[in-house]
């Protein structure tokens, strides 16, 4: 169901602009999408670069989400975790339950923000706020590192 060519990035920009899933990203998102998520079609125009089976199958796939589920206990808890959520309803959880759960699957060292104007996409639809959360763990995790080891050291650049 899903279209998947346009007959240039012009049209694919103002017909995603108008859908129910991309139109709440960010128009900056949504144009690099369209820059970078798109080629150009033998036939002048431009498709996806990946074609609708392959995006449909995404969602639907459980085998990986599953394994991660799985593995979640193992990851050594000297590993920080910061799970950054929409609230439960844009959730793919749900539940309040279900999200409490996959939270805290892996419960030391581990914490969490529910973003409360975020969707289930919030990296598109809410980049900047994504951002600045990361930011804030980010800074909060080299302040704890920096106690732990007594000094500061830089052990890994983004």
């Amino acid at each position: 169901i899903r279209r998947s060519n346009w007959c240039n990035r012009e049209e694919a920009l103002s017909v995603l602009r108008k859908s129910m899933l991309h139109g709440t990203w960010t128009e900056e998102v949504l144009e690099l999408y369209v820059r970078h998520g798109l080629v150009d079609a033998p036939d002048g125009g431009v498709r996806l670069k990946c074609n609708s089976y392959q995006e449909a199958v995404v969602p639907v796939e459980k085998y990986g989400a599953h394994e991660a589920w799985g593995a979640l206990p193992d990851i050594d808890p000297r590993v920080r975790m910061h799970w950054i959520l929409p609230p439960v309803e844009q959730s793919m959880a749900q539940t309040e339950d279900i999200a409490t759960a996959r939270v805290y699957r892996r419960p030391e060292n581990t914490t969490h923000v529910v973003l409360e104007e975020g969707t289930h996409l919030l990296v598109q639809s809410h980049p900047e706020v994504v951002a600045r959360e990361m930011n804030r763990f980010m800074q909060d995790w080299a302040g704890l590192e920096r106690i732990t080891s007594g000094e500061a050291q830089v052990k890994a650049r983004l």
